[in-house]
């Protein structure tokens, strides 16, 4: 979205573990150089933050018991990034009205957009059209402000942003944040693939590990 740099900006980025958040959090901090980063969590991941994203969240706030707009100030925030359903609504009340940016990684891409990822024979037109309509819905969301917003997904054709990523992640920027199960516990597949379903429960990415014989 032609942001070359975060730095000194208040960064809101709603679920610090879930499996877009962690990474997101990190690059906006230690790759953008965002001054302060406000993320949520659940009662039982309060304490797990810290441990898996030592340093990096500034503010933290249980959705379980708490109102993000009960704690951040209206009208604070510069940058926001939806990484889940339902995060984007109560999200836009704590943007600068004037100069916020809202960058979605869950919602309904423009036509364009998705041309971009699965090729132009992909999209029929009557698909594109829809999509283009749904637009005004965010237009709606986002009336009476000079909110920038976009939806944005990435390309790993691109090579120069595939460089950028390995580089964050060689030199320590961006870790992961996983959780392991084996294949042949077909009873924690399917326990951890419920979590994931359920956008809910689950720490970071989700990875089946594949015994050999």
């Amino acid at each position: 979205m032609g942001e070359e740099s975060l730095e000194g900006k208040t960064v809101y980025i709603p679920a610090a573990l879930s499996g877009n958040g962690f990474s997101a959090i990190q690059i906006a901090k230690n790759v953008f150089g965002a001054a302060r980063i406000i993320s949520t969590v659940s009662t039982p991941k309060m304490g797990l933050v810290e441990e898996y994203l030592p340093g990096v969240v500034d503010q933290l706030v249980d959705y379980t018991t708490t109102r993000i707009a009960d704690v951040v100030p209206r009208g604070s925030v510069d940058f926001m990034i939806t990484t889940q359903p339902g995060t984007m609504g109560p999200g836009i009340p704590l943007l600068k009205p004037r100069t916020g940016v809202l960058m979605s990684l869950v919602s309904i891409p423009r036509s364009s957009l998705l041309r971009d990822i699965m090729g132009s024979d992909a999209v029929p037109f009557w698909l594109g059209w829809l999509l283009d309509l749904f637009q005004l819905w965010y237009a709606f969301r986002l009336r009476g402000t000079s909110i920038k917003y976009e939806m944005v997904s990435g390309n790993p054709e691109i090579r120069e942003d595939l460089e950028k990523a390995g580089e964050a992640i060689a030199t320590g920027k961006v870790k992961g944040v996983f959780r392991t199960v084996d294949l042949s516990d077909i009873d924690a597949v399917r326990k951890e693939c419920e979590k994931v379903d359920a956008l809910k429960g689950g720490i970071g990415r989700l990875v089946v590990r594949v015994k050999g014989k």
